[in-house]
């Protein structure tokens, strides 16, 4: 009959089928466990894999718990770390790589699944950094004397994006840019009005311009964005002759915060809900935490995400801000230098090399 030969047919090709997916499974599992895909916190074409960037290398089944630092190399050699976590091995650099540079990274071999069965051999992935990229403003005065009526303002500043070797790209111009700030991934810049500054966040990667809705109006000041971070800081502070004593008095050097990715505004505050204010911004690489100094030259320790209460760190006359991994703070009185460790507290002295 038709039909039990279409049953027969069926039944034959779901068995080749099941006895292929069988042998395959077996195949596979027989030689290991394999790489199936090695990805970066950010494509090292684009963008600069610096210190605490990190490396996951995923495999095709869970690992056996262990230290496997030894089975992978970079060549040119990087210092690392690396972490097991289930079908995972997560790489954090401790150097910054090089510009413009192919790397070969090798994982393996003995690296082993939960069977102990180790890899068949040693995974290879070549990646090419990216070269060095530099953001700059261009003011444009020009003026003309002959023309009375001639305003500075008329010939606009631009910010430009460049790579080396290249020509450079205008990405944004106004006629009065007061400051900029950059990372691989945004350009974030104060410009100039009549009573209050705007600020504009330009998305390297899609070239998108956006003005960002403040939460107050005013004058912007230390515009600060940190090498790796999505999180812009700065200070607001009114227009004098726009507002009360009262009102000056109470929102001046209110520090704020942009998400560069979402445009949520929001201003730092305390735990009483008392504004926090600053005459100085600095970051750590990470945009994790913020050094910031009051007007009686103290300094304190904020979270850009304003999830604890400012951390009082002490009174120094200026700070060069913190080291690469964010773990000490370079502090500086008269002709004196001093090292404030992150995670404990302690001040030393510090002498300059002569």
């Amino acid at each position: 009959m038709p039909t039990s030969v279409y049953y027969r047919k069926l039944v034959l090709i779901s068995s080749l089928l099941a006895l292929l997916i069988v042998g395959l499974s077996f195949l596979l599992y027989n030689h290991g466990p394999r790489v199936r895909i090695v990805d970066f916190d950010s494509d090292p074409s684009l963008q600069s894999l610096t210190q605490n960037s990190t490396m996951t290398i995923r495999f095709d089944r869970p690992l056996r718990e262990g230290d496997y630092t030894a089975q992978i190399r970079f060549i040119p050699s990087v210092s690392f770390t690396s972490q097991t976590t289930a079908q995972n091995i997560t790489v954090t650099l401790l150097e910054n790589l090089k510009h413009d540079t192919e790397y070969t990274i090798e994982v393996g071999p003995d690296i082993f699944d939960q069977t102990d069965r180790p890899m068949r051999g040693i995974y290879q992935k070549t990646i090419q950094t990216a070269q060095p990229s530099y953001a700059y403003l261009e003011r444009n005065y020009g003026i003309d004397y002959s023309d009375e009526s001639f305003l500075s303002q008329d010939a606009d500043d631009y910010i430009k994006i460049a790579r080396l070797g290249d020509d450079p790209e205008i990405v944004f111009s106004n006629p009065e840019i007061t400051m900029f700030a950059a990372n691989c991934d945004f350009v974030v810049i104060a410009t100039k009005g009549e009573e209050r500054d705007s600020l504009y966040t330009i998305n390297l990667q899609t070239k998108e311009v956006r003005e960002e809705q403040l939460l107050l109006g005013g004058r912007l000041n230390y515009l600060t964005l940190s090498p790796r971070g999505k999180i812009a800081l700065f200070t607001v502070t009114p227009d004098y002759n726009s507002v009360s004593p009262e009102y000056y008095e109470r929102f001046s050097a209110r520090v704020e915060a942009i998400n560069l990715e979402s445009g949520e505004a929001r201003s730092l505050t305390n735990s009483e809900g008392d504004y926090i204010r600053a005459y100085s911004i600095q970051m750590d690489n990470d945009g994790q935490v913020a050094l910031i100094q009051d007007q009686m030259q103290t300094f304190y320790a904020v979270s850009p995400f304003n999830d604890y209460d400012p951390v009082l760190i002490g009174s120094h006359t200026s700070s060069f801000g913190f080291n690469e991994n964010g773990s000490r703070i370079l502090f500086r009185d008269q002709s004196n230098f001093s090292l404030y460790d992150v995670s404990s507290g302690d001040v030393s002295p510090f002498e300059l090399d002569t």
